[in-house]
């Protein structure tokens, strides 16, 4: 909020609108008061209550309560009954002042759930063995993303790309800000509103910036350095003020130095595959550098980039076996997220998110309450409570959206845009600044990696579709062939490889010469009028799927003996290939035995959006050995590697029903949606926060070990392997189990199973390899 200092009383009495009522004036059902009076944000808790005391005399008025057993929880109670987001802490021994009315309440105890503390379980009113040394108080969280309105901010007269003089809107016009009527940290507050971990104060230092002839828009702003936005500090006086002729020495105005801004690529995460051929590959312990603390390693997962999604820090506690763990809403506030978008090398925090936001988690969700207040650099300066993983669900996982850098990079744009998929569509056209001319761009490898990373860059929200698509007539001959190589993980498209191959019919043509490649290799020069196929056309949406194969289904239905079986008794899964080549030899023939290794893969879609197949119904394909549709040719792919990650054997898993075999608690949809039971394969999908399961006793649901030596191997289950279909985090679709394999007439002995973020599929070299589309 932005809070003007004339204005000051009559934020107290806004906030402590109350429920009670004394003859026809509203009393608050609760209060704050400090040691200079009523406070709406901080201080002593008061309660209002109209009954009998414990003498059985009839009394009504304003009583505090006792610190015995008041805590965070208490205080949460309190800060939401006046409206606020959450509380910033909880004070004991008349912290803000001893009161002087009765002790009303003692001995609280609330859950945290409640509505009003007056619903808490206490004692019993003026039960109590306290004095007034004992008054309980809160500090309450004042800021709340959902319902600011925050005051747009840039940099202008720039000395460099991260020093520059403050400017603000207020009513539509931008100014600057009167340095000499504000306090000492405005520059951190503004920098992290930019994007930046953190900035200060400074003067300007070059003749481009020594003076400025807009107009000051405000004077005395006065900022702690906690704050997330410059809205959110204290002003004293709104302008413009031109009383000094509209030209303005740049010393007495505010000018901010902001720390460098984080490495212009997405993170990575290591492999975990050990170098070495003597030891099964394993993951224990090993955590990723997302963020600069080694004491919390923090990561972000489902946004649309590595600056916001839901929040998981990386336990190596025996109880999740070292591994991500997504943290649960419980005491979970804006100084919290500053602190860890700070951590992660962005600003503040531009928008806080409980309830599983960005889609859930996997394994257990751990309860911590980080007690920040706001000028923390990392998490771990905050103070930390464990209360343990019992009593929160999947579906109160915390989330968080950082401010950023804004992307500096060759202008790109969408053209022809129309609204579809809960998003924007269009053309890609980039920008000669050469020529300031705008250009299509050919679909040279153009696909779903090149337009996740567009949407990406232009803030539309994830990428769900690449693909070529004839341009309208007025786009015939102004086009650029550039072949962009992503990964998907870039920022911007400028971070990707590319190979600007020649520019057709383009009149200015100074940057790049018909014929030439970027890195000086000439090809020979060709003038169609057009694409040889077609223009870039990108699809973005706001929600997409998340699909995650349950690894500890995986280690369950896996502890078991290998499965013998003749060929000539599986005719239609030999058809579809899903035995190693050597069994072809054996077609029909029931004197052969293969050993399967068989297990189930159940894949949930933790996402936003339903899972559907990329190709539509028409185009499913018909097996009629099986008598069934394909939605997918392989939806499923399995890898057995050994201890050095060859590839030892293969199989893959076609998708002729995909359905919600079972949806998990609380959350959408309240019943199953997609089903294969209806004509031409049904209505395939997998609907949010539902799961498909293919249980072991299904055909293909195997690994043919018959050709596989004794040994220890890694399992590998690929779900979506092609990338067929946009999902928000493609680096959870593989788990994984180790195991020993003694042959047919041993159990298979299961070790360790677990999400692999950093598999990539090998070379496809042995011949015993199974065919996939």
């Amino acid at each position: 909020m932005l809070f003007e200092w004339r204005r000051f009383a009559w934020l107290v009495a806004v906030v402590t609108c109350g429920t009670c009522t004394t003859g026809s004036q509203p009393v608050p059902s609760v209060r704050l008061v400090d040691r200079s009076g009523p406070n709406p944000f901080q201080g002593r808790v008061e309660v209002f209550y109209r009954g009998p005391n414990n003498k059985g005399d009839i009394v009504a008025g304003w009583f505090t309560v006792c610190d015995d057993h008041w805590d965070y929880w208490d205080a949460a109670v309190v800060c939401r009954q006046l409206g606020f987001g959450d509380a910033d802490g909880a004070y004991y021994s008349s912290h803000f002042g001893a009161g002087s009315t009765p002790i009303g309440m003692d001995q609280v105890r609330c859950s945290g759930i409640e509505a009003r503390l007056q619903d808490c379980e206490f004692d019993g009113w003026f039960i109590h063995d306290c004095k007034h040394s004992e008054d309980a108080g809160v500090r309450c969280e004042v800021h709340n993303p959902a319902s600011l309105t925050r005051l747009p901010v840039r940099l202008a007269l720039a000395g460099s790309d991260t020093a520059a003089l403050v400017e603000i809107q207020y009513k539509g016009m931008w100014g600057a800000i009167d340095k000499r009527y504000f306090g000492a940290k405005i520059g951190r507050v503004v920098c992290g509103q930019l994007g930046y971990p953190d900035g200060v104060d400074d003067s300007c230092r070059t003749e481009e910036c020594r003076f400025y002839n807009g107009s000051i828009i405000a004077r005395g702003f006065v900022c702690s350095g906690r704050e997330t936005a410059l809205s959110d500090c204290m002003l004293a006086y709104w302008g413009p003020f031109n009383d000094d002729g509209g030209e303005y020495n740049t010393s007495d105005l505010a000018y901010v130095r902001c720390s460098s801004p984080p490495q212009r690529v997405a993170p990575t995460e290591p492999a975990n595959l050990k170098k070495g051929c003597n030891t099964p590959s394993t993951k224990k312990g090993r955590a990723p550098s997302d963020g600069g603390d080694t004491a919390l390693q923090l990561r972000l997962r489902g946004g649309t980039g590595p600056w916001e999604g839901r929040l998981e820090f990386f336990n190596t506690g025996d109880w999740n076996h070292g591994e991500w763990t997504p943290l649960c809403d419980r005491g979970w506030t804006q100084y919290s997220a500053n602190a860890i978008c700070r951590q992660l090398g962005y600003g503040t925090a531009k928008a806080v998110y409980r309830g599983s936001h960005f889609g859930r988690g996997v394994g257990y969700t751990y309860n911590r309450v980080f007690k920040c207040h706001g000028n923390e650099s990392t998490l771990s300066q905050c103070r930390i409570t464990n209360i343990g993983w019992y009593g929160c669900r999947h579906w109160q996982e915390a989330g968080v959206t950082c401010y950023k850098p804004a992307i500096v990079s060759n202008p790109v744009r969408l053209v022809d845009r129309v609204r579809i998929y809960s998003g924007d569509a269009g053309f890609v056209e980039v920008r000669d600044d050469t020529c300031n001319e705008w250009h299509h761009v050919c679909d040279e490898g153009w696909g779903l990696s090149q337009a996740r990373v567009l949407c990406r860059q232009l803030d539309l929200g994830f990428g769900r579709m690449g693909r070529s698509k004839p341009a309208s007539s007025k786009y015939p001959k102004d086009f650029i062939r550039v072949k962009y190589s992503c990964t998907g993980d870039e920022l911007q498209l400028s971070d990707c490889k590319n190979e600007t191959f020649r520019t057709d019919n383009i009149g200015c043509g100074a940057a790049i010469k018909l014929g030439d490649l970027v890195n000086g290799t000439t090809v020979a020069p060709r003038e169609p009028d057009h694409c040889d196929v077609g223009y870039a056309w990108v699809e973005c949406t706001s929600f997409l799927p998340d699909l995650v194969p349950d690894a500890e289904e995986l280690r369950r239905s896996m502890a078991s003996y290998p499965h013998v079986v003749s060929v000539g008794g599986l005719p239609c899964a030999l058809e579809e290939g899903c035995f190693a080549k050597s069994a072809d030899y054996y077609r029909g023939r029931y004197d052969h035995d293969r050993y399967l290794l068989r297990f189930t893969t159940r894949v949930m879609n933790h996402g936003r959006a339903s899972f559907v197949p990329h190709q539509p119904r028409n185009k499913w394909k018909w097996h009629s050995c099986h008598r069934h549709y394909h939605s997918f040719e392989a939806f499923t792919i399995y890898h057995v590697i050994d201890t050095c990650g060859r590839q030892v054997t293969k199989g893959h898993k076609a998708s002729f029903c995909l359905e919600d075999s079972n949806c998990e608690e609380r959350g959408p949809p309240p019943r199953t949606y997609f089903n294969c039971r209806g004509a031409y394969g049904g209505t395939q999908g997998i609907s949010v926060n539902c799961a498909d399961s293919y249980r072991n006793n299904i055909d293909c649901q195997w690994v043919d070990m018959t050709d596989v030596p004794y040994g220890k191997y890694r399992l590998i289950i690929d779900v979506n392997p092609h990338r067929r279909v946009a999902e928000t985090d493609l680096s959870n679709n593989v788990a994984y189990c180790d195991f020993a394999y003694y042959g047919p007439w041993w159990q298979i002995s299961v070790q360790e199973c677990g999400l692999d973020p950093s598999w990539k599929s090998p070379q496809d070299t042995e011949s015993e390899t199974t065919a996939t589309t």
